[in-house]
């Protein structure tokens, strides 16, 4: 890579970097055959691991002075940037990013930022080998949409019950039972990058008369399409948005007993992801008396304050699912791969330090708002 000044302008020089990268990822993963074979007991299954990807890459960016020093621009620039991708497996991916920094006056400063992101598939979510556990599909009738007992005619799934292997002179009639099947996990070298929209907006106060306090307050929106992970084939399959049926054919049913006996759910691109909201900040010293000293030293109070406010934080299993918003809940269905099992709409972290002399005491606590459980939101 190069970087430098490129050349200058009214107020200033424009700072740039341009540079071009191969890079070359391999690596491999025995796993043992009882993790293989699901043959353990409280030990999840796993599969092995082999596979390597390769990507040529050229990008540049550039900070662009408009104003400095001037009426109502105590400092004004654009940054821009790019990157072009070619990956092996994944395919050709462009990046960019935009953004404004602006200081009307000494105090206050101003700034956004648009961005285009990807993330291509690893390692492991391209290449590992498929895997199984077996688990029994249903423990009672209930479990299995499909089944009498849930009226699958009257819930308008009958088609999808048919396009999982349900013979149609079942509907109405079929009750599962217990029976194992096999839950077939894995990688797939045909994934596509992640892609993602973020903006984010807001501004920072600093007042020359307290240059010791500071508050920021930034609102996001991160929105992500294509998310990697592994295949929810029942949740999938029977969205009321899920208009073809389409994975239904990831599960498949015994010929005789009609029970599922497979549900294959390896990696896919799923939906979108997204999430919005408000990031606040504020940082505060205060030198205190005398009083409040040992000895005959100085005393000093610090103060951090974080604050997170979510006003959205969405999800799709699949591209045409239905969105799924867990800002505020914990616990099934708002469980994704990576993603945990709570969703607080707020969380709040603090840190008061007193400082005096060689002695300094330190409190930090969080508070996490409270949940309902997300179970609702499904049957909903």
């Amino acid at each position: 890579y190069v970087r430098g000044r490129l050349f200058d302008t009214w107020d200033g020089p424009v700072e740039t970097a341009f540079g071009a990268e191969w890079r070359r990822d391999d690596g491999s993963f025995i796993s043992d055959p009882a993790y293989l074979n699901f043959d353990t007991l409280a030990f999840r299954g796993d599969s092995p691991v082999v596979g390597a990807e390769e990507v040529y890459e050229f990008f540049g960016e550039m900070l662009f002075p408009l104003a400095e020093s001037r009426p109502f621009a105590d400092y004004l620039a654009v940054e821009i940037g790019g990157r072009v991708s070619d990956y092996q497996y994944a395919g050709d991916s462009t990046t960019w990013k935009a953004g404004l920094d602006w200081r009307p006056f000494s105090g206050l400063r101003l700034r956004g930022m648009v961005q285009r992101s990807v993330r291509a598939p690893n390692l492991e979510e391209a290449f590992r080998e498929q895997g199984f556990e077996t688990f029994a599909y249903a423990n009672q009738p209930d479990d299995d949409p499909c089944s009498a007992v849930r009226d699958p005619q009257g819930a308008g799934i009958a088609d999808k019950c048919i396009a999982t292997g349900l013979p149609a002179d079942q509907i109405g009639v079929f009750n599962a039972s217990p029976q194992p099947a096999d839950f077939v996990f894995g990688g797939n070298p045909d994934l596509e990058p992640e892609e993602a929209d973020t903006l984010t907006v807001g501004f920072v106060i600093a007042p020359d008369a307290w240059p010791n306090f500071q508050l920021a307050v930034d609102y996001f929106d991160l929105q992500l399409d294509g998310g990697i992970g592994p295949l929810a084939a029942e949740s999938a399959c029977f969205d009321s948005a899920n208009t073809g049926a389409v994975f239904c054919d990831r599960i498949s049913r015994d010929p005789l007993t009609f029970n599922v006996i497979e549900v294959l759910e390896t990696n896919i691109n799923r939906g979108e992801l997204r999430t919005t909201g408000f990031d606040t900040q504020v940082n505060a010293s205060f030198e205190l008396p005398s009083a409040f000293a040992i000895g005959d030293s100085f005393a000093d109070l610090d103060l951090n304050i974080v604050w997170t406010h979510v006003l959205e934080n969405s999800s799709q299993e699949t591209s045409f699912g239905t969105p799924l918003d867990c800002a505020g809940y914990f616990s099934w269905p708002c469980i994704g791969e990576g993603l945990g099992s709570s969703f607080p709409a707020d969380r709040l972290m603090t840190n008061l330090s007193y400082a005096s002399g060689d002695f300094v005491a330190r409190l930090t606590w969080a508070w996490i708002d409270s949940m309902k459980n997300a179970a609702p939101l499904r049957s909903a």
